[in-house]
């Protein structure tokens, strides 16, 4: 495609998909480099070379790296996309490419691979390039075998093929020929509107907007996002991110009831052996303190991932640290310093590793995440790690927060109430209690003032509970809705 008009097509192109990547799914490349590694040594280069589609799998790993900056990775993908539109002659093949993005996270390679057949197709003769396509979309099928196992609709792999066959062939009418880039444009823009609506999974999307929110620790972020999409929230995996940032946020026990809930699984969904499942779990019990239970969950989402990210890498690193296993953590360490955006990561490992520099996370880290010695995580239940992590380190306010709500949820007030006396006597508890924590107090202690007096229960709360008595509705968002009615509720449906 030569002439004047090359570039201002090129720029436009590069512009509506840098728009539809950022209102589709923003974090999409983001989460891309949570996934993906290149470590700068010879011995991983040349692994990845010497296997099928090497090449594109290196190159794209490459550019993945630098997807952790911000618009980085939006601006990139776009411009493959520009790229890929230019090379094939149309803008069909990356108008269904680029949904990929949108759904697994191991696409980015297939679409490497896509762009670099583009520059090998235009040295072909014209008339042989749809048999080069052909060729390449074969191979295409071998070398990422396990992708089309993966996606769950394998027809969006093979559509950009597909699509880039048919452009070649619909530029041998002489009408096409005349009116080329407003029948691709047509063209184009319907398939992006027709997969928009069909191919893009939303619950992944919503998945890696909180999980890269979770990762760079934006908390409040999480909460925001969260909160102004209800609609989502009735899912319980979305549901422990929410109640994972307000823990974060010393505010758990005053939302929990923000959305509706039926059980323990808002807090901890039960482990499915996914990659999304297996990195939302770890984050939880990373941030209680739990590290035995967030190691397993971190080589769990490694095996899936069939390699460990940075981010991983150094998840293990500092796994690895707390429970003392020093040996380990330096083979994460030094693998995580061959990497080029974690190289200072790596450097602050070290270095508190060896006692010659300052690491504050890793230090209340060490408090949090030592427990008895021989405790292990895969005979213990959620509620008894938790307990027995409080008695070797009360001050674990995010530990604190999941025990009160674990308990609540399972409508022990009998264990509330020795878990509250055991940490208020210690001193560890904030004073006055959050409105939630008072609002259980009063389920059980209304009758003793005794209790009431110990835990400085607020007018405000006692005022709530006798509106509470009259107008039960206004308060759906309190344990007291959650004991009383929606236990009611349950009983009547049955």
């Amino acid at each position: 495609m030569k002439g004047p008009g090359t570039v201002a097509l090129a720029a436009v192109t590069f512009l509506v998909f840098a728009a539809l990547i950022s209102v589709t799914d923003p974090y999409a490349a983001r989460y891309l480099e949570l996934c993906g590694t290149f470590f700068y040594e010879p011995v991983f280069i040349r692994t990845q070379l010497f296997q099928m589609g090497g090449i594109s799998t290196l190159v794209s790993s490459f550019i993945t790296q630098f997807f952790a900056a911000g618009w980085v990775g939006t601006i990139v993908c776009a411009a493959m996309m520009a790229g890929i539109s230019l090379l094939y002659g149309s803008a069909l093949p990356a108008a269904a490419l680029v949904f990929l993005l949108f759904g697994t996270e191991n696409c980015f390679p297939y679409m490497t691979f896509f762009l670099l057949c583009g520059i090998a197709v235009r040295c072909i003769p014209g008339r042989w390039r749809i048999a080069g396509i052909a060729v390449a979309g074969a191979y295409a099928r071998l070398a990422f075998a396990p992708l089309f196992s993966q996606v769950q609709a394998p027809v969006m792999l093979w559509l950009p093929w597909v699509l880039a066959s048919g452009a070649w062939v619909a530029e041998m009418a002489p009408w096409i020929r005349r009116h080329r880039r407003v029948v691709d444009a047509v063209a184009a823009v319907g398939v992006m509107v027709l997969l928009r609506w069909t191919a893009v999974p939303d619950e992944d999307v919503f998945f890696k907007r909180l999980e890269c929110n979770a990762a760079q620790g934006r908390w409040e972020k999480t909460v925001k996002v969260c909160e102004v999409s209800p609609s989502r929230m009735d899912n319980p995996f979305f549901q422990n991110y929410y109640h994972l940032a307000t823990a974060k946020l010393g505010l758990l026990t005053d939302r929990m009831f923000k959305f509706d809930i039926s059980d323990e699984s808002c807090l901890t969904v039960p482990p499915d052996r996914t990659l999304p499942t297996s990195i939302a779990l770890g984050e939880i019990y990373w941030s209680c303190g739990l590290v035995a239970r967030s190691m397993r969950h971190t080589f769990e989402a490694g095996e899936i991932l069939g390699g460990y990210s940075p981010y991983l890498l150094e998840r293990l690193a500092a796994e690895n640290i707390v429970m003392g296993y020093d040996e380990v953590a330096r083979k994460y360490v030094d693998l995580l310093g061959r990497t080029l955006l974690y190289r200072q990561r790596a450097k602050k490992y070290a270095a508190f590793m060896d006692g010659t520099g300052k690491f504050p996370e890793m230090e209340r880290m060490m408090k949090a995440g030592r427990v008895a010695e021989g405790f292990c995580a895969l005979t213990h239940t959620f509620e008894e790690e938790l307990r027995q992590l409080l008695e070797v380190y009360p001050e674990n306010r995010v530990a604190q927060q999941y025990l009160f709500s674990e308990l609540i949820l399972k409508r022990d007030l009998e264990g509330f109430k020795s878990a509250l006396d055991s940490l208020w006597s210690k001193g560890v508890l904030p004073s006055p209690l959050p409105d939630g924590l008072q609002r259980t107090v009063v389920t059980y202690g209304i009758a003793d003032w005794k209790v009431m007096e110990r835990y400085g229960i607020s007018e405000k709360i006692l005022s709530e509970l006798e509106t509470f008595a009259s107008h039960p509705e206004r308060f759906r968002e309190t344990v007291w809705y959650y004991l009383f009615c929606v236990s009611l509720n349950k009983a009547e449906n049955r």
